[in-house]
């Protein structure tokens, strides 16, 4: 069905419906993972162990992304 319509197309046209149905399926298609993560950073925070919590460290990177990257409209300090 599909095929039969493509083929009623002018060849000239061939080349832009490969182009879309290929953008179709590059969109419904999942993405291959690029690399596997690593995890050499593990255990670099166990002298905190106890110390901190993790909802204290997501409150300071809040605050850091605050500060770093402003809204236009809003000076910085």
């Amino acid at each position: 069905m599909l095929k039969d319509r493509i083929d009623k197309l002018p060849p000239s046209l061939w080349k832009e419906a490969e182009d879309f149905i290929q953008s179709l399926l590059d969109r419904n298609m999942p993405r291959k993972m690029e690399r596997n993560f690593d995890f050499r950073w593990g255990g670099a925070l166990a002298e905190l162990k106890g110390k901190i919590k993790s909802v204290d460290l997501q409150h300071k990177r809040r605050v850091s992304r605050v500060i770093r990257s402003p809204r236009k409209s809003e000076p910085r300090f």
